[in-house]
């Protein structure tokens, strides 16, 4: 009851017919009905006369569970009966639990106009069965556009549809996500809606922290002044996280590389090169790389433990997007004679 949809009915009308012997139709034959079992539905004609051709007519209503019922017919005074095949109660109203919202892609890339990520809602009633085809869902998002010119939102088919969130004007600044609403309404005009959280970030301002929340500083210095050097070399292995200033998560599938602004500094990044999608977008994503300098160049002189020098280079850390690239350079220290 109250969820109706397309191709879909909340009330049944049975038609049973009364004969002679002969096979012949009885005209005036007082017909009483019961439904089996008694409370599944409402029977809205209990009793009814048979008209000229035998025919007796009932209806029954659906109410707000999911249930098989029958319902029987017995000619008053006589033991002649008969009764209808199951007629199926499937198919409730729309549930805020069974709401569902997901999204392909969470992280975009703010740049890229027209980037996108599909937004994908399913709904269930309280028996957890698909609602009933043509649900209307309407969506709003405050950034960018989401949904189509024709509808906005999108109708159910099999208790799922789905629109587009598209990357445009007006677009989010640094930490703030983008928030994408979509709503409907149960049988009795109550709206139920959800939220999702997307993020669209500038390659720009992509950076390196030591923290993956707020509490994490930007990282602009390596030194590798610890590092035990061995025949020169000194190397170091550092752990830090790749996102924004605002504590948003980099693009989905952002690739990270690295590159010493000399021939002996070298960089290897051994997890997190490429960004993979994160949820919740409000975390930024961990990233594990060594840094090396060597005697391997003469652009740069061997490593020295507790060396009165202290050299100073740049590792150019890149980070591609797409068809975009920033840039980031971090200065790296390391000690020699």
């Amino acid at each position: 009851a109250g969820s109706g949809g397309s191709g879909r009915s909340e009330s049944a009308t049975l038609r049973f017919r009364v004969v002679d012997k002969n096979n012949s139709p009885v005209k005036g034959a007082l017909v009483d009905f019961s439904v089996i079992p008694p409370s599944a539905v409402t029977l809205n004609i209990s009793s009814a006369t048979s008209d000229s051709d035998g025919v007796v007519v009932t209806t029954v209503s659906s109410k707000n569970i999911a249930t098989a019922v029958v319902v029987k017919a017995i000619v008053n005074g006589k033991s002649i009966t008969s009764q209808s095949d199951q007629l199926l109660v499937t198919t409730g109203v729309a549930t805020a639990a069974g709401f569902d919202l997901s999204a392909s892609k969470f992280n975009l890339n703010s740049a890229l106009s027209g980037d996108s990520s599909t937004i994908t809602v399913r709904i269930v009633d309280t028996n957890g069965n698909p609602v009933a085809d043509g649900v209307p869902v309407v969506f709003t998002t405050d950034s960018g556009s989401v949904g189509s010119s024709s509808k906005g939102g999108c109708v159910t088919a099999d208790g799922t549809c789905t629109v587009i969130y598209r990357v445009q004007d007006p677009r989010p600044i640094d930490g703030q996500p983008i928030t994408v609403v979509a709503s409907t309404q149960v049988g009795t005009g109550t709206p139920i809606s959800k939220e999702i959280q997307l993020s669209a970030v500038d390659p720009s301002w992509i950076r390196l922290f030591s923290a993956a929340d707020a509490s994490g500083v930007e990282i602009t210095e390596l030194n590798l002044a610890g590092a035990a050097p061995v025949n020169g070399v000194c190397a170091k292995t550092f752990n830090y996280f790749v996102g924004t200033p605002g504590v948003l998560a980099a693009p989905s599938g952002t690739v990270v590389s690295m590159t010493g602004s000399v021939t002996g500094l070298t960089a290897s990044i051994t997890t997190g090169g490429t960004i993979l999608d994160s949820r919740p977008s409000t975390i930024r994503s961990p990233l594990i790389f060594s840094v090396t300098a060597s005697a391997a160049s003469t652009d740069s002189p061997p490593c020295v433990a507790n060396g009165p020098t202290i050299n100073t280079y740049e590792l150019l850390v890149k980070f591609t997007v797409g068809t975009i690239s920033s840039t980031r350079p971090i200065v790296v220290k390391y000690r020699s004679l």
